[in-house]
């Protein structure tokens, strides 16, 4: 009861949440695009990928709306650097600054769920940091609960009918779960990168796992470039040679991913890093799927990206290695031509084609290209999955066959015979009678069997749209109010590039002299671009738009430069404030100085007074508390071995080598120690220890001397004895002797003492 009541407590809570971003953004005066997109920012992420769906459905929504709602794939507002700490700091249980030296305020990139920033841990590693933003699993799981709501009120005559809401809506909470949970794509990223870790030229960032949650993701920092501005900076088109040896490398890190039951699942040129040493490193395992059952197929539910998912992803079938072979078909087209198979402007478009339509062949418009690279490219991008390469192996066989015979000809066919039709949006009356179709036949009549419910990539789409239309029905009421202008007879023209002209040149122009557009101007400073030149225009050119459509265009007003405070001894929120209050963008890092206060800052790089360009960084240091890297040694004179060990342990410090000496004191009692003991070592160091090895054992007894020998000695010292003995003994020591008076034989010495 409680449960339920803190449930209905949360729902109206958000409901007001709701109420006020709408009343914040004015919207009884209307809703400009910018303005929906504006809002839907502020509503949170479940309505951020509504939106981007929205913005893919110009049959719904006004073509404007939609170029401003695209704007919500590629360019969400990040959350709040203080934010980002905190989601840190949560997952840590500790402050940022005990994990991470520092942490670049300004994000890589934004989207949705997460967002990434450039670091560096307390060793000195280069890091990236994906951070969750904050409460959106509680955000989420409460405007998911409102939309299935809303989705209950929808008459049974209306549009419900076309597809089931609740199932959508449960898909997309379900697909958002898994992408929340960065354990899972930390997890693999580990099984990738294991499953190629002898394989040439691939390598996959090295992930953290000590400092990786299911808020957090750090990997290493990867310096490179991806394959996408490689294609850029080329024109868009590699040689056969380039075409080949990039494909074969993915084909033999997806042939072992394969093989362990990875399915990657969005394998695109921005996805793959170059690297300075020849490798490449696979990307953006977020929606890779691992299973350990053979020949297991894996749900697909239409995720990738659109230009390079398979006609099985797209329709929201299951999906296997093969769908990956039909991405690396894509790429290779991409490659050897210049163009992708498959382009337009709006993304539900493009997966239609996808489904459908049969690309033009590189024949075509890439003639150069040898036949037998067109046949590979062919069959990788064949419609249906059993008619490409069913493996990256035999395709990278097919790749070497051509590389040792490049006039081969395999003669392949791109089957099309067997393609699906192209898809028909269903009416009411077909998804009534569909229904009728799937009820129980009657008694006595055998049931034909049912066919498998799959999820529809179209219909899901739409459905979401649907689902959030009703969930903010006085909005979209506005929006296509808004848009009925579309209904006059207005025609369609496409805009003109405005950007480096100047004002002067721009207001020339017959687009705007004959009234066709009509102009906002706008100014901002730019570094870019010299004062009085246009560098931004919304709607961008090339864009299809009706007649009299406002543009706006942005004039800049050169570089500002601004002049860095002196902010010694500020508090580090303080300072923040100053530096963003002036338009520069603030990197935190922190330092030890015993002068400053933890927590305030210790200097500025540029230093203060120094002017710096507007939008430039600024590195601020912070005071922080000295970490303690050394400790004393204890002594352990007279310890056991173990209880050494124990106070080392207590100390930070390891127990090194052991060695036994003889003494006095009990066997196995420390006898001495090094380093010794006060000395000053590094934490976790090691101790050396010499350990008593008990009294050194009594010598044993020599043997008696020979009597013989005594004898003749004594004999030749007196003169006594046998006559050959002294002769023998007074000729060998006379000899001895000889040249030195000194040394005479001994019986000589005797007699001449005695005499």
């Amino acid at each position: 009861m409680q449960k339920n009541k803190d449930a209905s407590t949360a729902h109206k809570s958000r409901l007001r949440e709701i109420t006020a971003v709408l009343k914040k953004h004015g919207i009884t005066r209307g809703v400009t695009p910018e303005k929906l997109r504006l809002i839907l920012e502020d509503l949170g992420p479940t309505f951020i990928k509504i939106g981007q769906i929205m913005s893919m459905h110009s049959d719904i929504l006004p073509k404007r709306y939609c170029d401003e709602l695209m704007r919500l794939c590629y360019d969400v507002a990040p959350m709040p650097f203080k934010e980002v700490t905190e989601v840190i700091e949560a997952a840590y249980g500790c402050p940022f600054f005990d994990v991470f030296s520092e942490i670049d305020e300004k994000p890589l990139g934004s989207a949705s769920i997460a967002q990434v920033h450039r670091a560096m841990l307390l060793d000195g590693s280069r890091v990236v940091v994906k951070v969750q933003r904050k409460d959106i699993y509680e955000t989420m799981a409460r405007d998911i609960a409102l939309l299935n709501k809303a989705v209950k009120l929808v008459p049974p005559v209306s549009i419900k009918g076309m597809v089931d809401l609740d199932m959508v809506l449960d898909e997309l909470w379900a697909v958002t779960r898994e992408e929340m949970n960065f354990l899972t794509e930390a997890a693999n990223m580990e099984e990738f990168a294991k499953n190629n870790q002898d394989v040439a030229y691939v390598d996959v960032p090295k992930i953290y796992q000590e400092y990786t949650t299911m808020h957090v993701l750090v990997m290493e920092y990867v310096d490179g470039m991806t394959l996408r501005e490689y294609l850029n900076q080329r024109g868009g088109r590699l040689t056969n040679r380039e075409t080949v040896h990039f494909i074969s490398q993915i084909l033999k890190a997806l042939e072992h991913a394969h093989a362990n039951g990875v399915v990657h699942r969005d394998i695109k040129p921005q996805n793959i890093m170059l690297l300075d040493n020849g490798q490449l490193r696979m990307m953006d395992f977020g929606i890779a799927r691992i299973s350990r059952a053979e020949n297991q197929l894996l749900s697909g539910k239409a995720m990738g990206s659109v230009h390079y998912i398979s006609p099985e992803q797209a329709k929201g079938d299951e999906t296997d290695c093969t769908s990956d072979i039909y991405s690396v078909g894509v790429m290779m087209y991409e490659m050897l031509s210049g163009h992708l198979p498959f382009d337009a402007d709006d993304m539900v478009e493009v997966a239609i084609k996808q489904i459908s339509d049969q690309p033009k062949s590189l024949h075509e418009i890439a003639p150069e290209v040898p036949n037998a690279l067109v046949e590979i490219t062919e069959k990788a991008m064949a419609k249906l999955p059993q008619n490409r390469y069913a493996s990256a192996r035999e395709m990278l066989d097919a790749l070497d066959t051509y590389v040792h015979n490049p006039s081969v000809m395999f003669e392949y066919k791109y089957i099309t015979e067997d393609a699906p039709e192209k898809v028909v949006k269903r009416t009411m009356n077909q998804n009534r009678a569909n229904r009728q179709a799937e009820k129980p036949a009657p008694r006595g009549k055998k049931a034909a069997p049912r066919q498998k419910k799959r999820t529809i990539f179209l219909p899901a789409l739409f459905g979401i749209t649907v689902a959030f239309a009703l969930a903010c029905l006085a909005l979209c009421w506005m929006i296509l109010n808004d848009s009925s202008n579309l209904m006059n007879n207005k025609a369609d023209i496409t805009l003109g590039d405005y950007i480096g002209m100047t004002q002067d040149e721009a207001a020339a122009t017959e687009q705007v002299v004959s009234g066709q557009i009509s102009v906002t101007w706008e100014q901002e400073y730019n570094s870019n671009y010299a004062a009085g030149y246009i560098y931004k225009q919304s709607p961008v050119s090339g864009r299809t738009v009706r007649e009299g459509q406002n543009v706006t265009l942005t004039v800049s007003l050169g570089t500002q430069y601004v002049t860095v405070p002196d902010l010694t001894n500020y508090v580090q929120a303080d300072a923040e404030q100053q530096l963003k209050e002036l338009g520069v963008s603030v990197l935190v890092t922190q330092a030890v100085d015993t002068s400053v206060a933890s927590g305030a800052v210790i200097r500025t790089d540029p230093a203060a007074g120094s002017q710096v360009a507007a939008g430039s960084t600024v590195v601020m240091y912070i005071s922080r508390p000295q970490v303690a890297t050394t400790t004393k040694v204890p002594s352990l004179t007279g310890m056991s071995t173990a209880d050494a060990r124990t106070l080392l342990v207590q100390n930070h410090l390891g127990l090194g080598s052991q060695t036994e000496q003889y003494s006095d004191q009990p066997v196995g009692t420390v006898i001495s120690q090094n380093p010794a003991a006060g000395s000053t070592t590094k934490l976790n160091g090691r101790v050396n220890i010499v350990v008593s090895a008990g009294p050194e054992p009594a010598p044993e007894p020599e043997a008696p001397s020979d009597s013989t020998t005594g004898g003749d000695w004594w004999s030749g010292l007196f003169g006594s004895g046998s006559s050959s003995s002294s002769t023998e003994t007074g000729t060998e020591q006379g000899t001895a002797g000889s040249g030195d008076p000194s040394q005479k034989p001994l019986t000589d010495w005797w007699s001449s003492l005695l005499s």
